[in-house]
């Protein structure tokens, strides 16, 4: 636990995890990116740094927009297919701005 989150508490907000079946996903290209938020705990509590140290190199995972994430619109969320949030694509270069128009919402 973070000295953060000993200070004033983990966040414990329940956040439902998309189901990849219900947008029948499918891979579609490979490229690599750095994900943004990992030292932070996801928004349902859990530790982020645990859920990096199940993956492995190249694992597919999958990208969800936010629209109604309080720090960017453009937000793009990295999810596990163990269903773990990872964190976020960075918003480099209207990367994220760009990908947000292809991918789906997260809902």
């Amino acid at each position: 636990m973070g000295l953060f989150s000993r200070l004033f508490g983990a966040p414990r907000q329940s956040v439902p995890i998309p189901d990849p079946a219900k947008y029948g996903l499918k891979p579609t290209r490979t490229f690599y990116a750095k994900i943004a938020g990992v030292t932070h705990r996801a928004p349902d509590g859990t530790d982020r740094q645990r859920a990096l140290l199940r993956c492995s190199e190249g694992e597919p995972v999958l990208l969800f927009r936010e629209p109604d994430n309080p720090h960017s619109r453009n937000a793009v969320g990295v999810w596990t297919r163990r269903r773990e949030h990872l964190g976020y694509l960075p918003d480099i270069s209207q990367m994220t701005s760009r990908l947000a128009e292809i991918i789906p919402p997260y809902r």
